[in-house]
């Protein structure tokens, strides 16, 4: 099984996704699942960003930005058929959107999964138009995927996706506040590896 994972990295609006994404890598390469990051950016990494990857996710590579025609290209080098794939797009994103909905069409026996992490945080000018830009592609995406996961959504992620895709093809991962220490800050990092390999077995098995 392979899974390739596509998360935002423009600028500093992802950088919470982007972190959470590769400590979810990490921990699922130490489990044994072939994962690698894919990074929609922009710009070079300063070294800042580079030492809070580090930190997230010490033995995944980082060593450098592509842009995002270069990442939308590399998916194709990187997922050869009939290789068992899986597609796995974190959003809200920035970039290469049609891209990714074109190479997901030409790969009709790939996985496509998404996990929505939280809606566009408006906190400046540019920030408006990623929203937009998610308003429009969101439900494009949303619409291919086999399955869409939130992994213990706040109501605002919760109601955004059930808006933009419906809820035919939602999964929640949610946890009781009791059992979670940390509540509510994001679920620990093996217990999201966990739900990401039921994830995978499940579309794997479709």
């Amino acid at each position: 099984m392979k899974v390739i994972h596509i998360a935002p990295s423009a600028f500093n609006y992802f950088d919470d996704i982007r972190d959470r994404v590769f400590s979810w890598v990490e921990e699922l390469n130490e489990r044994g699942i072939d994962a690698t990051v894919l990074t929609l950016q922009y710009e070079t990494p300063t070294r800042e960003v580079k030492r809070q990857v580090a930190a997230a996710a010490p033995s995944v590579e980082y060593d450098h930005a592509d842009s995002v025609a270069v990442v939308t290209e590399s998916i194709v080098r990187t997922i050869k058929p009939p290789e068992r794939e899986i597609i796995h797009l974190h959003t809200p994103f920035l970039g290469g959107g049609r891209d990714i909905i074109n190479f997901v069409k030409s790969r009709p026996d790939a996985h496509f999964l998404v996990t929505h992490h939280r809606p566009v945080r408006i906190v400046d000018f540019f920030s408006i138009y990623i929203h937009f830009y998610n308003q429009f592609y969101l439900p494009k995406l949303f619409f291919r995927a086999e399955a869409i996961l939130l992994i213990e959504p706040k109501k605002s992620t919760n109601n955004e996706t059930e808006r933009l895709a419906g809820s035919t093809h939602i999964f929640r991962v949610n946890i009781d506040k009791k059992d979670n220490v940390n509540y509510p800050h994001p679920m620990p990092v093996k217990g999201v590896a966990d739900n990401l390999i039921l994830m995978y077995n499940y579309l794997m098995g479709k």
